[in-house]
């Protein structure tokens, strides 16, 4: 994997610097200006350098690592629109939705990876780009982001609160008052107001992503009205990390097993994710076409029918699914029957889905309701099996 760096934008690259100037502002302060004249590096003051020391190491680690990690890119120019047509060959390829194809970067989609216009390239898994780290926050990356914010949060806070003690302690006359002038003064006033601004202004991005980790939704992902997961904390971020909690999950290291993405030739095209609500829709006029060719057969549909009542979203669906057939008319209903099993959504509404993608939305329910204490039946209702 090559060096990555997005070196063109003037924002990131200005909001990237501004922040190692205040990390590096900050130390400065508290080791030249807090530690030494109050503790004159006594056992205490060398315990806190050692600490705050390891806190600064941890947010630049972090830092660069999410500005020069790939977030998980597709490969420019290796697919053209022919290759997003379905491969009529496959005998169930009219029951796999639409492949995505993108005309910026020339190259099919995975199912959860968004073009940024920033980065240029799709990314996967693509949250935002944040001008912070200088990149976009995607797949491969979006662990070391995390680190970034946990780690800033805990260095801000330690240092304002380091500098606002020593003053708190020269006030009640417990040390002596330090020998600041105007200049020094300054300077540890800046510090604490940046350090108490980025405190807070990083806390609420935390929380931001604290529903994406709980979700598994990307930023994306939620405007666009995903179907959320109930994951605990602990599962999403194991997740993000691809290694259950241990020491991994605290230092810059890349993300193990399948949490790491790297582009390859041989990916699925046919790949999808059940949550995307286009899918979703997909399956539904699946499912709306299956119930048209039931009416049909009993010859219950008439032209009366057809304006009114179910016949207008019947239709519509007979309309989208024949276009994609090149004109073909709908499938038997033993055809049907044989390659698609019948779901129901969280929101109770019907899905014709293939059998491997009925049982992973069965296992995810079931999941979900044992998370949130429900009981086997509840899950039932999320997901009923038969046709």
């Amino acid at each position: 994997m090559g060096l990555w760096l997005i070196w063109w934008d003037a924002c990131g690259a200005f909001c990237f610097l501004f922040g190692e100037a205040v990390v590096w502002f900050s130390n400065y302060v508290i080791v030249f200006k807090v530690l030494g004249p109050w503790f004159n590096w006594n056992g205490w003051g060398i315990f806190h350098f050692c600490v705050f020391e390891t806190i600064i190491l941890l947010v630049e680690g972090s830092h660069f690592r999410a500005m020069l990690t790939s977030p998980g890119v597709t490969q420019r120019n290796s697919a053209s629109p022919k290759d997003a047509e379905p491969d009529t060959a496959d005998p169930l390829w009219w029951t796999k939705p639409p492949r995505r194809f993108c005309k910026k970067c020339k190259a099919l989609k995975p199912p959860r990876a968004h073009h940024c216009s920033v980065a240029g390239h799709c990314v996967m898994k693509m949250d935002h780009y944040c001008p912070w780290v200088n990149n976009t926050v995607g797949q491969n990356n979006h662990k070391f982001f995390l680190q970034f914010l946990v780690y800033v949060t805990i260095g801000t806070l330690y240092a304002a609160l380091l500098t606002m003690s020593y003053a708190f302690s020269a006030w009640r006359g417990a040390v002596p008052w330090p020998a600041w002038g105007v200049g020094e003064m300054a300077m540890a006033i800046a510090q604490v107001v940046l350090d108490i601004f980025f405190t807070i202004f990083v806390i609420a991005m935390m929380c931001d992503q604290y529903e994406a980790i709980c979700t598994d939704t990307t930023g994306i992902e939620a405007m666009k009205r995903w179907e959320e997961r109930d994951w605990t904390i602990v599962q999403g971020l194991t997740s993000i990390m691809g290694t259950p909690l241990g020491v991994h999950w605290f230092v810059p290291t890349l993300p193990q097993g399948t949490a790491f993405y790297e582009w390859s030739p041989r990916d699925d095209p046919d790949a999808y994710d059940i949550r995307d609500p286009s899918i979703k829709t997909f399956f539904r006029d699946l499912e709306l076409q299956h119930r048209l060719a039931d009416l049909k057969s009993a010859e219950m549909l008439g032209d009366g029918e057809a304006e009114g009542g179910e016949g207008a979203p019947l239709k519509d669906a007979q309309s989208t699914l024949t276009k994609r057939k090149g004109g073909s008319g709908a499938m038997s209903n033993a055809a049907q029957d044989a390659k698609l099993v019948r779901v129901y959504d969280r929101q109770g509404r019907p899905l014709l889905v293939p059998p491997k993608i009925a049982a992973e939305m069965e296992a995810a329910a079931l999941e979900g309701d044992a998370a949130t204490g429900k009981s086997g039946e509840g899950a039932a209702r999320h997901v009923s099996m038969g046709s």
